[in-house]
This record gives structure tokens, C-alpha cells and sequence, in this order.
């Protein structure tokens, strides 16, 4: 081997040997950051991937599941119309996300040409914009199925679940007669009486009425009574879990998790005022009330009802611009804002007087911008927005 030969082996070794070295080292370095970065694999992910590994049924060659039986024999017509209500009203009574209304006979008219199995395959795992179960995947495959013969019974007049429909119509008919007795569902009572506090309002305004005042994403709408019916006959133990668990295309808390359980159950409360029979037979007795009262005392001039109904209208203006532009801040105390309702917050400003507050309203003042952040607003509409608030201060 001449001098060439050695002194390029003599490279090679090295070359080689420092290749070895760096390998080795990189393999060390591996190891350890693995060590630091080992997943523990709790048994909430254990049974996670159960569930999702899980047969998608089962065979039973004894008894027959209750809620099989249930099904079976027209029983479970009361539970599909509840889930119906609960889960997939949000969309097929509006039509929302191209649902097909229920209402829409003739829309349906070729699904149920392509029978009921498949209609339970779509619902059960989803199909276009309609995920699996609605959304709740807490649902079991007999209530999904149940709700979609509430469906059909509903566009076909009855004719593929006479005996559901024929529970339908004798719960409804039992519903019917205690709405004209004038007893509400368990708990609607006391809900609505409870839903007429600020604090109900304010939660509500803030957090619940930009779908519900506009019937968003399919939301019933706070004015539409006929929309809420079916909800309200559930009682109120079944709104406030709808509400807090999410259902359809709500989420949980409807978005808000920073909301207690009491704050939802103060919203939902204030929704069963505006739209309960309840609501509105104590109305009545005090509207009565206050009838009588002012038949004997009122004033007879005219001038007073004029300056009584301007009042009202610009309550009626004010609460309109509160809701649209100020309760975003002043529904949650968002940026440091007086919450609307909380007399101590607003002590201080109102003793500045009306004129000092609609000044701070209209040009901003710390945090606030002009008139809030919308200068396509009026003068008077910003007023008319500090008289609603003070209203529920003084």
C-alpha cells in the first residue's frame, strides 16, 4: 500500500468514525427528549377510542330491549316528539341549513317514498349538512328513530305510525286542556316569575338574543309563543338542561362558558316570561289591576295620556337600541361598562345628571367610543337608549 493509499484510508476512518459518533449522539438525544415528552394515555382516551371502536350493534337472541319494545308498540311516540322539539326543531321548523321544514309536505313527500330504514340511516349518521344524531350524539338510535316517525306521522298525517300519532293526539290534547284550564307545565309557574328580574334580562340581552331575537341558526324566536309551545309543555327542567348541555345547533351555555348554571337558568327563565301562558295570565290579573286602580285615580285630561304614550314609545326606542348596540357591554360589564340594572354601578353617573350622560353617550367617554361605536345612530336614539338603562336604575 503506497503513501496515497494509507493517508486516504486514514481519512475514511475518520470521516467514518465521526459519522458514527454523531449518529450515536442523536440517538442519546432522542431518547431523551422522548422520555420528557411520554403521552399518558388516561382512561378518558381509553374510553374514547372504545366508544368510537365500538360495534354499531347488537344482536339479541333473549329478552328484547325496553326501549326496543317501547318503540315497538307506539310507546315512544311522547319521547320522539320531545326529541324532535329538543334537538331537531332547530332546523326543520325553519328550514335552517337547507333542513327540510316539517311543514313541508310536499318536500317530504320523496324522502318517505324511500322508506323509513333509510330515513332512520340519515338521521342516525348524518347525511349533507345534518350531522350525525342532529348533533347529539347522546341521543341512542331509538330516540333518533323516534323522532323521525314523529316526522312522518307529522308530513303524512299519520298514516305509517297511526298508533304514535294517535298518542299524539291525545297528549296534545291533554296539553291543550291544561293550557285552557290555566295550569302550566311543572315549574313554567315559577320560572316566569323569576324571568321578570333585570338580572334575567340583562343575561339574556347579552348573551342570548342576538340568535333568538333574530332566529339565527334556526333559534326560536322570543316573540314567536307558537314556536315555543312544544318547548314550554316540556317544563322548565327540560329547557334549563337543553340550555346548559347544548342541543342542535346551540352549544353548551349557548357559547358562553364562562356563564354558572344560574345565570343560563335566569335567561331560559326570562325567555318562559315572554312566552308562556303563565306569563301572561299574571299579566292580565295585574293589568286588571292596575285597570281598576287607574280607572279611580288617573287624570282626565288628554294631555297626560299624550305625554304618557310619548314616554312609552321612547322606552320602547331606547330598549330597541340597547338591545342592538349597548348590551354587548353593558349586558356582561364588558370593557368596564355600568351593567344594566346594577344600581350601585350607576349611583355616581346618575347623579351627573341626564344632560352629563348623554354627552358621555354620544361623543364616548374611557373605554366607549361615540355613540357607541355606531355613528349611523341619532342623537335621539342614543338618548332614547340612556333613558331605557336609567329606567331600570332610578
Amino acid at each position: 500500500m503506497n503513501q496515497d493509499d494509507k493517508q486516504f484510508m486514514s481519512q475514511f476512518v475518520i470521516v467514518f468514525g465521526a459519522l458514527v459518533v454523531f449518529t450515536v449522539v442523536i440517538f442519546v438525544i432522542a431518547r431523551v427528549l422522548m422520555s420528557y415528552n411520554s403521552v399518558d394515555y388516561g382512561p378518558m382516551v381509553e374510553k374514547q377510542v372504545a366508544e368510537r371502536t365500538a360495534p354499531v350493534g347488537e344482536a339479541h337472541s333473549g329478552e328484547v330491549p325496553k326501549a326496543a319494545q317501547t318503540a315497538a308498540s307506539g310507546g315512544g311516540s311522547a319521547g320522539g316528539e320531545q326529541t324532535y322539539a329538543q334537538v331537531c326543531s332547530s332546523c326543520h321548523d325553519s328550514g335552517a341549513s337547507g333542513a327540510p321544514m316539517i311543514t313541508d309536505k310536499g318536500n317530504w313527500a320523496a324522502r318517505i317514498k324511500q322508506g323509513k330504514q333509510t330515513l332512520y340511516d340519515h338521521a342516525i349518521n348524518g347525511i349533507g349538512a345534518m350531522p350525525a344524531k342532529g348533533g347529539d350524539p347522546s341521543l341512542s338510535d331509538e330516540e333518533v328513530q323516534a323522532a323521525v316517525d314523529h316526522i312522518v306521522a307529522t308530513v303524512s298525517g299519520g298514516g305509517q305510525t297511526a298508533k304514535a300519532a294517535g298518542g299524539q293526539s291525545k297528549s296534545r290534547q291533554t296539553q291543550q286542556g291544561s293550557a285552557t284550564s290555566g295550569a302550566p307545565p311543572a315549574g313554567i309557574a315559577q320560572a316566569a316569575e323569576r324571568g321578570a328580574s333585570l338580572d334575567s334580562e340583562s343575561t339574556y340581552q347579552a348573551m342570548c338574543s342576538s340568535c333568538h331575537d333574530s332566529g339565527a341558526l334556526g333559534a326560536p324566536m322570543v316573540t314567536d309563543k307558537a314556536q315555543w309551545q312544544a318547548r314550554v309543555a316540556m317544563g322548565a327542567e327540560a329547557l334549563y338542561s337543553s340550555a346548559i348541555n347544548g342541543v342542535g345547533a346551540m352549544p353548551a351555555k349557548g357559547g358562553h362558558s364562562q356563564l354558572s348554571e344560574d345565570e343560563v337558568k335566569g335567561a331560559v327563565d326570562y325567555i318562559i316570561a315572554q312566552v308562556s301562558n303563565a306569563k301572561a295570565a299574571g299579566e292580565s290579573d295585574s293589568a286588571k289591576s292596575s285597570s281598576g286602580a287607574a280607572g279611580k285615580n288617573a287624570p282626565s285630561n288628554k294631555a297626560g295620556g299624550k305625554a304618557g304614550a310619548a314616554a312609552g314609545a321612547t322606552m320602547a326606542a331606547g330598549k330597541k337600541t340597547y338591545k342592538s348596540v349597548c348590551s354587548s357591554c353593558h349586558g356582561t360589564g364588558m370593557a368596564g361598562a355600568p351593567k344594566y340594572g346594577d344600581k350601585a354601578a350607576w349611583a355616581s353617573r346618575v347623579k351627573k345628571g341626564e344632560a352629563q350622560l348623554y354627552k358621555s353617550a354620544l361623543n364616548g367617554i374611557g373605554a366607549m367610543p361615540p355613540k357607541g361605536g355606531n355613528p349611523q345612530l341619532s342623537d335621539e336614539d342614543v338618548k332614547a337608549a340612556v333613558d331605557y338603562m336609567l329606567n331600570a336604575v332610578q
